[in-house]
């Protein structure tokens, strides 16, 4: 209708005393989805509408997660509410409110609804000191560790019992990342805002000894452990003697190799310097990057970069999404020369970024500036 909100895809910090999301007297519906709501204390997400659904939302610590207040319809679907005071908490509401498909643990009080009308079910309610006040647990409901990956990182581990867990229907077609649910698809769905979606992939690298046999190299999705050594070690052998990696500071100018100070894991969206004396198959196990917009900060000077997903993306649509930035126009010059380098035994000009594969851009200002990387569209 015409006094419908859509709230979508942000990501929000909150305080003392303060709402992430906040929406009142709305007669219409209310749609929020895919949000990341975290803080401090304060309220994630407070809803009085006509219609509201809630789905795909990743929020905690906050002293309320989900609160509901003289609402008609509400459907609070594959959040994941974890680390807050109170996880959902359901004051008042005139119609019917539907509670499925969540991770809602580690609260003080996992779910609230002291009214007893909502339908609960097919929900992971674990850990909390009350998993449940004023109503109870759902037939399909559990309680076990959802095993995140941890560090803030919501996304579930390949041990987790809240994979593959809905047998019911109803639930998203899409996660919080944008994957398909369930994945696979024909599967069962998983609890929580985000599909268990693990990816297997490998490439060919080829050895060598000489300086120009050195590649730009970067990883297109999340690896379950980005350190390099466990990325690389059982394909490439002893490090150092056998292979290296190193990484370009434009802060500092210089390369850090790995085992120095301030060398990253390897994720999406980083650069490298590789080499290695055999060839080999890298293989990695990890989550996908998440398909949408994936950015990366600049840093003043040369930046490696990598290419974030597992498909090829053109450099003519990363130009297009970055309108002002990138410039050939002599006359109206970019902060990002038109130029992607990559290197095969010699620096050459590249029209895409490949995966696996890194490249070499230049931000001519003094201070960050950054790039947006689209998903490639079908």
């Amino acid at each position: 209708g015409d006094n419908a909100v859509t709230i979508s895809h942000n990501i929000i910090g909150i305080g003392q005393n303060q709402y992430g999301i906040y929406v009142v007297n709305n007669s219409d519906s209310v749609f929020i989805d895919g949000n990341e709501i975290i803080g401090s204390s304060g309220t994630g997400i407070y809803i009085e509408a006509s219609y509201s659904e809630i789905k795909n939302n990743v929020i905690c610590d906050t002293n309320v997660g989900v609160e509901i207040d003289n609402s008609s319809t509400v459907n609070i679907l594959s959040n994941t509410i974890a680390n807050n005071d109170m996880g959902i908490n359901i004051v008042d509401q005139l119609s019917s409110v539907q509670i499925k498909y969540n991770i809602v643990s580690n609260n003080t009080t996992g779910i609230s609804d002291t009214n007893q009308t909502a339908t609960i079910d097919w929900n992971d309610v674990y850990g909390n000191t009350t998993d449940y006040n004023g109503c109870s647990a759902g037939t399909n409901d559990i309680s076990k560790d959802p095993e995140f990956v941890g560090n803030g990182d919501y996304h579930l581990t390949e041990d987790s019992q809240c994979i593959n867990q809905i047998t019911d229907t109803g639930y998203p077609s899409y996660d919080k990342d944008g994957n398909t649910r369930p994945y696979p698809e024909g599967g069962n769905a998983d609890m929580g805002a985000y599909e268990y979606t693990e990816i297997v992939d490998n490439t060919s690298f080829s050895g060598g000894t000489d300086v120009t046999d050195y590649q730009l190299f970067s990883i297109p999705f999340y690896p379950f452990n980005g350190d390099a050594n466990a990325v690389l070690g059982d394909e490439l052998g002893e490090y150092s003697t056998q292979w290296r990696i190193s990484t370009y500071d434009s802060l500092t100018q210089s390369y850090i190799e790995y085992g120095d100070a301030g060398f990253p894991y390897l994720e999406p969206g980083l650069g490298f310097w590789l080499i290695s004396r055999t060839n080999a198959t890298i293989s990695a196990e990890g989550t996908p990057t998440p398909k949408g917009s994936f950015v990366i900060e600049l840093k003043p000077g040369y930046n490696m970069i990598g290419c974030p997903f597992d498909v090829s993306v053109n450099w003519d649509d990363i130009k297009a999404a970055n309108p002002g930035l990138i410039s050939s126009d002599p006359d109206n010059p970019g902060v990002v020369p038109d130029v992607l380098y990559g290197y095969d035994g010699q620096y050459i000009m590249y029209n895409k970024m490949e995966p696996w594969k890194a490249y070499w851009v230049k931000n001519m200002d003094t201070v960050s500036c950054f790039l947006v990387i689209p998903y490639p569209t079908e």
